[in-house]
């Protein structure tokens, strides 16, 4: 059970780029690089789309226990990058 969030990232430039991510999704990541079968059981909503769940799909992570709602909103961090 996890989340999905979105990560702003702010360069020195101080320009802003989002990333998903968040601790869960990179523990889920951790635990497949160790050899276990990840089925992901969170809430997905319109932020999240088809070309980023592939991605992580194509890493191994499950999202067939995943649920959509088309109106939840991803939580934001903001983490500065030096």
């Amino acid at each position: 059970m996890g989340a999905v969030g979105v990560d702003l990232l702010i360069n020195v430039s101080s320009s802003i780029s989002r990333r998903f991510g968040g601790a869960d999704l990179y523990a889920s990541l951790a635990a497949v690089n160790q050899g276990a079968k990840v089925d992901f059981l969170t809430i997905l909503g319109p932020e999240i789309n088809e070309y980023a769940l592939n991605i992580w799909r194509s890493m191994g992570i499950s999202f067939d226990l995943a649920k959509y709602l088309p109106s939840y909103n991803l939580s934001k961090y903001l983490v500065k990058v030096y």
